[in-house]
């Protein structure tokens, strides 16, 4: 017995879903260009010409990043940042990285003239860090 023409379309519509489906879920992270501005996905962040790369990811519920200059790693999380709470970081354009985190708090990993990185709580930031970028002052500021 000869399957009909309607069975035949069925079975390649679910054929090209299955197909859709799987290559949907590769498991290889979003790829984003790194620009001044809030970043609020999994992802892996390069700059444009390519120097500076920034990856967030998840690990066991915990948001984890890296930030790789020149080959380098440069930053690399020690914070415990849940997933399940609000997020986000920011890029700015002296390309300091600033952390907030409904859970843990504001923080911002400033870059000095040597071109090394430091973690400093919000209260505890440099100078040479001001100012605040508005979307991190106010969220920060409301708490």
């Amino acid at each position: 017995m000869k399957p009909s023409n309607v069975t035949r379309a069925n079975y390649l519509i679910i054929l090209s879903a299955l197909f859709t489906i799987l290559l949907s879920c590769s498991g290889q992270p979003e790829r984003h260009v790194l620009t001044i501005g809030p970043i609020e996905h999994f992802g892996i962040y390069t700059s444009t010409d390519k120097i500076t790369q920034l990856s967030v990811f998840e690990e066991n519920s915990i948001v984890k990043y890296k930030m790789i200059y020149n080959k380098k790693i440069v930053i690399e999380s020690n914070d415990n940042i849940g997933s399940f709470q609000r997020w986000f970081f920011f890029w700015d354009s002296k390309e300091n990285l600033w952390i907030y985190s409904a859970d843990i708090g504001t923080s911002v990993w400033a870059k000095d003239q040597q071109g090394n990185y430091t973690q400093y709580g919000i209260k505890d930031r440099p100078i040479y860090c001001n100012p605040v970028p508005p979307i991190i002052y106010n969220k920060w500021h409301k708490l």
